[in-house]
C-alpha cells in the first residue's frame, strides 16, 4: 500500500527532490530522489515488472554508493517499511526480558499498532531464538518472534525447603 507520509513530496504537476539517508548499510550515503507527480505504484498501470526508473513519478535517484541505496530510496518513497524490534517480560526464565522482532519488515504506517499489541505481551520460558511469539502482529501477516533464548529458571538448592512447626 502507498504510503505518502512525507509532507515534502511534490503534488501533481511540480517537480522536487527529496533527501534521504540510506539506512542500508553504515555508510549512510546520502541520497537525492527527484521526483513529479508521485503515483502510488499500484496506480502506475505497469505491471512491476516491466516499471522503469522514471515511472510512478520517480525522476532520479542519485548519491547512492550502490544499487542497495537506489533500491532504499524508491521503496522509501512510495512504500516505507522498517524491522521492528522490543523487548518483553519472560516468567519462569533465567533472564527478565528477551529481545523481539518482526521477522520481516512492516509498513512504517503500522509500527504503532505493532508496538501496541506487544505491550503487556509476556512469555513463558524456554523461549529459543526464533520461537514465533506473536503470529500475525497487527493484522500485516507478518509473525513477530524471539530473537534471544531464555532457559527455565532453576532453583538454588537443591529443592525448596519445608518449614516445620
Amino acid at each position: 500500500m502507498f504510503q505518502n507520509d512525507q509532507k515534502n513530496i511534490p503534488s501533481a504537476g511540480k517537480t522536487d527532490t527529496i533527501h534521504l539517508t540510506c539506512i542500508r548499510c553504515p555508510l549512510g550515503c546520502a541520497i537525492s530522489v527527484r521526483l513529479e507527480n508521485l503515483r502510488a505504484p499500484e496506480n502506475c498501470g505497469i505491471p512491476k515488472e516491466r516499471r522503469l526508473p522514471g515511472d510512478c513519478g520517480i525522476l532520479e535517484v542519485s548519491g547512492n554508493g550502490c544499487p542497495r541505496g537506489e533500491e532504499y530510496a524508491r521503496k522509501e518513497i512510495t512504500d516505507p517499511v522498517r524491522t521492528v524490534t522490543t523487548t518483553i517480560p519472560v516468567t519462569n526464565g533465567d533472564v527478565k526480558r528477551i529481545p523481539v522482532k518482526t521477522r520481516e519488515e512492516i509498513p512504517k504506517g503500522r509500527i504503532f499498532a505493532c508496538v501496541k499489541a506487544l505491550k503487556g505481551l509476556t512469555v513463558e520460558a524456554p523461549v529459543q531464538i526464533g520461537d514465533v511469539i506473536l503470529p500475525d502482529v497487527a493484522g500485516t501477516g507478518i509473525p513477530v518472534v524471539a530473537a534471544g533464548n531464555a532457559a527455565v529458571k532453576q532453583l538454588a538448592g537443591n529443592a525448596v525447603r519445608e518449614q516445620h512447626s
